[in-house]
């Protein structure tokens, strides 16, 4: 199907972006702190967009919204060759951000009125990123203006593809804000463990490379790092159903996440690999949880509850890397445990518990 081919190529770019991006920053003198907020005021973009972006897909169809949003992507990569200062850099990523507010809930929206299910796409886009992550390593170290001449290229390309998607073009139920509200309020828990989700990989895929380089670890460092989280959280999301309940449970997830404490501490690979294979676990259960229920919506408000969810992990992924860089000014070591941290609590706090009060 074609939907999930792209899923799974437009994560490929994802995931290569972030690293890459933080990368290229520290080459053109950006701070730490500094390039925490330029990722985390992109994210934020996003998550006001996510819930309002099939505004453009009721107008013109999903498969002209997909098209649109992987050519704003291709733009945005060129645009990163003729960027040299933090204002250009923090512009540039907004566009890419955009335009991945714009495609994950379309995308996530026509494979579940296709009748996908959360097991099929949550496999096509983490298997997208994991193969990324093992361009991660090395590219980290390849000049960076053929790199990113070749992503937009690539990104070009899927815009052409997403041309073929079946299907005539057809209204679809907007999100009203009556279903946004009612969306936080039905299912506010899920929200925070996409939230809870984001926040940690915000903080990861932002400095583990500034480590990386700073420190002078070996490149690999990072594919071995983001190929294990990837791969576990693929593994969760492939064999959701057939995994022993234990596997569904938050607490589960959390207690696999808090290895995320020990991981900037240990600088040998085998005890690296372990940690990262745990995380990896950890927030494939938040994720796969909280989109179960985002995809067991009634399909009148899907668009809303999708949005919502992609919204959810927009705020997350602009937290996080916030928060990381500001740790970073005491101690570059700080970044991926305080966003272990705020992940916990978050997920931790009864939501739907306090809300059902106030609505008394």
């Amino acid at each position: 199907m074609i939907a999930y081919f792209l899923s799974f190529a437009a994560s490929v770019v994802q995931v290569l972006y972030i690293p890459i991006l933080s990368v290229y920053a520290l080459e053109i003198g950006i701070k730490t702190y500094e390039i925490g907020f330029i990722s985390g005021i992109a994210a934020l973009i996003y998550a006001l967009t996510a819930p309002f972006s099939h505004l453009s897909a009721g107008r013109i169809g999903e498969k002209w919204t997909i098209a649109y949003s992987l050519a704003l992507l291709s733009v945005s990569c060129a645009l990163l060759t003729l960027v040299r200062e933090i204002i250009g850099l923090a512009l540039v990523a907004i566009l890419s951000l955009l335009a991945y507010a714009i495609f994950w809930p379309a995308i996530e929206s026509l494979i579940s009125r296709e009748g996908g299910s959360v097991s099929s796409f949550g496999t096509s886009w983490s298997s997208g990123a994991l193969a990324g992550s093992l361009l991660t390593g090395p590219l980290m170290a390849a000049p960076k203006a053929p790199l990113f001449l070749a992503l937009s290229l690539f990104s070009g390309i899927l815009a052409m593809t997403s041309l073929k998607l079946k299907g005539e073009r057809r209204d679809i139920d907007l999100p009203k804000v009556a279903d946004l509200i009612k969306g936080l309020r039905d299912i506010p828990d899920a929200w925070a463990w996409a939230f809870s989700y984001a926040v940690f990989q915000g903080a990861l895929f932002t400095f583990y490379p500034v480590l990386i380089e700073l420190r002078g670890l070996p490149e690999w460092y990072a594919s071995l790092v983001f190929f294990l989280i990837i791969g576990a959280r693929t593994f969760i999301f492939s064999f959701k159903n057939k995994l022993p309940q234990l596997f569904h449970s938050l607490y589960i997830g959390l207690a696999l996440l808090s290895s995320g404490m020990l991981l900037l501490i240990t600088y040998n690979p085998y005890i690296i690999a372990t940690l990262s294979t745990l995380l990896g676990a950890g927030v494939g259960i938040l994720y796969a949880e909280s989109l179960s229920k985002a995809f067991s919506s009634k399909v009148e408000k899907r668009s809303a509850y999708t949005g919502l969810f992609e919204s959810s992990i927009g705020l997350g992924y602009t937290v996080g890397p916030i928060v990381a860089g500001l740790a970073s000014v005491l101690s570059l070591e700080a970044t991926i445990p305080v966003a272990t941290i705020i992940s916990i609590v978050v997920s931790c706090i009864p939501w739907s518990k306090f809300i059902k009060s106030d609505l008394r």
